[in-house]
């Protein structure tokens, strides 16, 4: 299809509204990736998947609500056998499959099309992936360690040290003999490691090891014996808790990936679907009919352009078969080049599978291209 037309009449500007009707980021790279139809029966198919979406809309069947996230990470192209999904990763994958199931029981219960059906069907069952997910996960990526013994245990074990260690920084800090000693009365973090703000001029004064010194040279991090004891533990179970956690999220990592073809298949139905259903929810919107498709005739009945909103004014027009001019005449700003542009985007908006702001009985046929050059 001629580019200089489709960007002439503004069609993209339809397709920007097209894909803020989607519930999907999948619905929005089907449309943006699909292409101007030149086949009749392309055409028709797509039209008669988009009415039957809209039927299921109107009958009163509300849509349930969705949640189907921005992809986050890499995508299922880049999916190999050892590689480890992220946490984020793991749980768009498990919110996008739980909408999807849900998305399949409610086009299958509606039961308006075979052929929306059949789509829907594309959506492989995988409810055990999102249960697997979220028992380690929440819906924020966080890890829930009270469903992991282990962890928890580890867990348990570092909140413990955490206190032993602030204890024992407190003894010194709070201490009456050290008290001029410190540069300040709470203890400070160095490379993971509780150390005490000790004044440059107090070296020596306390046993233990001095990590680094500020930028002034005034201040002097001190790490006593009895507190690296602790410190030593402390890293070695936070090290200990982060082996636990990328243990399990291989593990999941492993599930989710062995099926990879079936998550794919799931997505390209979900963006197939979520398409057809901005079509429906566009047509809705802007009070649009179905047109028939017959080859050589424009039949076109009390049509509106659709990005003129109430300002539109309907016309109609008519080429029989056999009839290939139609001249426009009137006065400046009479409606000509709007009723041009009109004609030529509609046509465009009928062969992207959509219903177009007209009255019932309208006709056009499918072109093999368009081409306007207005101005």
């Amino acid at each position: 299809m001629d580019q200089h037309t489709i960007k002439l009449l503004e069609f993209q500007v339809i397709l920007e509204e097209l894909k803020d009707k989607c519930f999907s980021p999948e619905g929005r790279y089907t449309l943006q990736k699909q292409e101007i139809l030149t086949e009749a029966s392309e055409v028709s198919s797509l039209l008669s998947l988009s009415v039957s979406f809209r039927r299921l809309l109107e009958s009163g069947r509300n849509m349930p609500t969705l949640d189907f996230p921005q992809w986050e990470g890499r995508k299922t192209e880049q999916w190999k056998e050892g590689l480890l999904l992220e946490a984020v990763e793991l749980t768009t994958i498990g919110r996008t499959l739980i909408s999807a199931r849900k998305l399949k029981r409610y086009l299958i219960q509606g039961a308006v099309s075979d052929e929306l059906g059949r789509i829907a069907g594309g959506i492989v069952d995988l409810e055990f992936l999102p249960r697997a997910i979220f028992r380690l996960l929440d819906k924020d990526a966080n890890i829930r360690e009270k469903n992991v013994p282990e962890l928890k245990s580890i867990r348990d074990r570092i909140r413990t040290l955490q206190r032993e260690v602030g204890r024992l920084a407190g003894s010194y800090l709070n201490n009456s003999d050290f008290k001029s000693y410190w540069q300040a009365d709470v203890p400070t973090q160095k490379e993971g490691r509780i150390v005490l703000p000790m004044k440059a001029n107090f070296k020596g004064r306390i046993k233990g090891v001095v990590h680094e010194m500020s930028a002034s040279g005034a201040t002097l991090y001190l790490e006593p014996p009895d507190i690296m004891e602790r410190n030593n533990e402390l890293v070695q179970k936070e090290n200990e808790y982060k082996r636990e956690v990328v243990r399990l999220l291989k593990n999941l990592s492993a599930r989710v990936i062995e099926y990879t073809a079936e998550i794919r298949q799931t997505l390209a139905s979900i963006g197939v679907l979520d398409s057809i259903y901005a079509r429906a929810r566009y047509a809705i919107q802007h009070r649009c009919t179905m047109v028939e498709n017959r080859e050589g005739e424009v039949d076109l009945r009390f049509a509106r352009h659709p990005l003129l909103g109430t300002k539109a004014v309907p016309i109609s027009m008519r080429l029989t078969p056999g009839e290939r001019i139609l001249i426009i005449t009137g006065p400046n700003t009479g409606g000509k080049t709007v009723t041009l542009k009109t004609i030529g985007l509609l046509a465009l908006m009928n062969q992207f599978g959509m219903e177009i702001p007209a009255g019932e009985g309208s006709v056009t046929a499918v072109f093999d291209n368009i081409f306007a050059d207005i101005g």
